[in-house]
């Protein structure tokens, strides 16, 4: 007997895995054992915004005590994820409780990290800056670079704790103040912004001072300091 319709999104299929994924969340628990899933969150539009695999998502993450996200705001492609998919992916972030266990993986299109583009390195960190919670944890490597330390000087960026929640401003532009620090993110594939900066001088991670306002163009991230961004050593 069929049970399932065999399509890419099955309603009843879904409501099965949740229900399993929930069974054996509660025997782990039941067990003093605590459950991380990696839920996959892609950057196909249309698969983001369907209502079946948003509830999904959203009763995965309840249900889980830490919610891995492997696929990032680079989903290990050349083509970040934008537009609709990323505003459903950053609903769905945001939604999470503020003491939910986010872990975000975000692979390189490289096979290293070390010859990824500062580019895509720079809006990984942008969009993890800007939807982070206060139990968020964040990670670069190239595509499947797994088992292995990696370091990267941007890393080590401070920016302090977070003094608001994200903001969008009337260009489409997308930004969040930090006590040291501040982020803006270009969801669009296609259209550049201007970003506000709040008063006074601001730094760029390789020096350069900025004032007033930003463009970005498509797909860019920017992570900015009140001082010079010096690693910690």
């Amino acid at each position: 007997m069929q049970m399932f319709s065999g399509q890419v999104i099955d309603p009843l299929h879904t409501a099965w895995v949740v229900d399993w994924v929930r069974w054996v969340v509660d025997r782990a628990h039941a067990q003093g054992v605590a459950v991380a899933a990696n839920i996959g969150i892609t950057a196909i539009e249309a698969y983001m915004l369907d209502p079946v695999v948003r509830q999904a998502i959203i009763d995965l993450g309840d249900a889980v005590d830490l919610f891995l996200d492997e696929a990032g705001a680079t989903a290990a492609r050349a083509i970040n994820i934008t537009d609709g998919a990323w505003r459903a992916k950053f609903d769905l972030i945001r939604a999470l409780p503020e003491d939910k266990a986010y872990v975000s993986i975000n692979q390189m299109t490289e096979r290293k990290l070390v010859d990824a583009s500062d580019a895509q390195i720079d809006w990984a960190i942008a969009n993890f800056l800007l939807v982070r919670n206060s139990a968020s944890m964040f990670t670069l490597c190239g595509l499947q670079e797994y088992a292995v330390l990696i370091e990267h000087p941007k890393l080590e960026i401070e920016v302090g704790t977070a003094i608001g929640a994200p903001e969008e401003q009337s260009s489409g532009a997308w930004v969040r103040r930090y006590r040291r620090g501040f982020v803006a993110v270009n969801p669009s594939s296609t259209a550049s912004v201007t970003v506000t900066l709040p008063a006074g001088d601001w730094h760029t991670f390789d020096g350069t001072i900025l004032s007033g306002s930003v463009t970005l163009t498509p797909m860019t991230g920017l992570t900015l300091t009140r001082g010079t961004q010096v690693p910690r050593r």
